[in-house]
Order: structure tokens, then sequence, then C-alpha cells
């Protein structure tokens, strides 16, 4: 049986003290990532319906400053955006965020673009993902999840249950070997909801496609590719995707 879940998983409970919320700390970011997978040979169809609905979010804008989509074509042709939370419980402000869109753009147009989407879209997913604090490495200054970055490789780790406590303490082994060798760094993302738990994923960005293979090239000589399989060891699959930025698909900051 699969577990699916709203709240914190095990992983996510060892990390309890070091998370925000009231009376502490401030959150941890939360990001929402929304998959689209297009049905064969309806590629071109799909980006056409999104360039239409963000079209429309570029133009009107949303007051709220933390309303930022960062899209992302997939090796494959699958569509993959990315979109910040004010914290755990952020995905309804979220929502209201995309209703008022469509009640400023009108129900029917609205409507009549969603459609255009849903008809090239074989299937979607809808993911709520932490970045828990003391996990991967990124320099000071460098670019995070919701910025500019041209190019990413995502690490699907989809854990054993037992290997949950173990997967931490090897991540950090990572984060060790990547400081001072390999730019940029790294970024581990929490699934909390929306896929079947234990669910962590490595995220590695760069400005363009020639960049992040010199940065996976040093994590190798670094000794990276071997804690890479140790985690792989770790998981009951795993799965590896490319992404590039398409700015004119996303409302960055």
């Amino acid at each position: 049986m699969s577990r699916q879940s709203g709240g914190l998983g095990p992983l996510a409970r060892l990390l309890r003290p070091f998370l925000g919320g009231k009376g502490g700390n401030p959150w941890p970011p939360f990001w929402v990532l929304r998959q689209e997978v297009p049905l064969a040979g309806a590629e071109q169809e799909l980006e056409a319906a999104t360039a239409e609905i963000m079209g429309e979010v570029q133009r009107r804008k949303p007051a709220s400053g933390t309303f930022h989509v960062t899209t992302l074509r997939l090796d494959g042709g699958d569509h993959l955006f990315l979109m910040p939370l004010r914290g755990p419980a952020g995905l309804a402000d979220l929502m209201s965020e995309w209703n008022r869109l469509a009640m400023e753009v009108g129900a029917s147009r609205w409507g009549e673009m969603a459609a255009r989407g849903n008809r090239a879209m074989e299937t979607f997913s809808l993911r709520v993902f932490m970045e828990p604090p003391g996990l991967g490495w990124r320099p000071e200054g460098a670019p995070g999840l919701g910025d500019r970055s041209g190019a990413f490789l995502f690490d699907f780790f989809h854990l054993r249950p037992v290997a949950e406590q173990q997967f931490g303490p090897v991540v950090r082994e990572l984060a060790t070997v990547c400081r001072d060798r390999v730019p940029g760094g790294f970024t581990v993302l929490l699934c909390t909801a929306g896929a079947e738990l234990p669910l962590v994923v490595l995220v590695w960005t760069a400005p363009d496609a020639a960049e992040l293979q010199r940065r996976e090239e040093a994590l190798a000589a670094a000794g990276g590719a071997a804690i890479l399989e140790r985690l792989e060891g770790l998981a009951r699959r795993r799965e590896r995707r490319r992404g590039e930025l398409r700015p004119q698909l996303s409302h960055l900051p």
C-alpha cells in the first residue's frame, strides 16, 4: 500500500526542532511542483496553451509579491512549474491567487484556456516540498530554485521507509564534498504531500546546460558520484530528469 500524506513524514519529523512556526523561527522554504505530461504528439499544443495562460499572468502581475512561477521544459517534453509557498499551509493562499487571476480574466476565457491545456495533457501531478534546514548546500549568493538559472538537474529518490534516517547523514557527506569543489551547490527538497512517501529530491542548477555538465564532472571527480550511488542504494527507485528554464512561460521575481 502506498503512503501518501498531507503532513510531515518520518524524515521531516526528525527535523521538527529546526522548523519554524508560531513562536519559533521562520518557516523554511516550501514549494509546489506541478508536472504536466503531454499526450504523444501534443507537445506543441500544450506549450501554446501554457503560453496563453502565462501571458495573462505576466500581463496582470498578481498583487502578491510571493506569487512566482518558474516554468521548465523537462527532457521528454513535460512541463514542470515551481511555485513558492508561504509555509506548509500556503497551498490555499496559492490557489486563491490563481482563482483571483481567473476571475480577472473572466470565467469563459479562463475555462477555454484551461480546457485547451487539458486536452493536450496525458496526466499531471501536484506535489508539495520543503527545503529541510541543514541538508544541501549552496554558496552565499548562489541562485536558488526560483531564480533565473537556465539549466536544472533533478534526482528523485523514492526511499525505502527503513532508509529514511540514513539518508540525511549521506546527503551531508555530499554537501561536504561539494564545498569549494562544485560551484553552485545543490538544494534538497523533501516531499510532504502529493506523492508516495518518502520522496527526496536533489536539485542542481547552473546558468546553462554546458556549465551544468561541467559541475557534474567536478562532482564526479570529487567523489560525489559514489555518494549518489550510496543514496540510490537507499531508494526503491531513482529518477533523473533534466530541465531548461522557459522564461517566456514563467512569472519570475
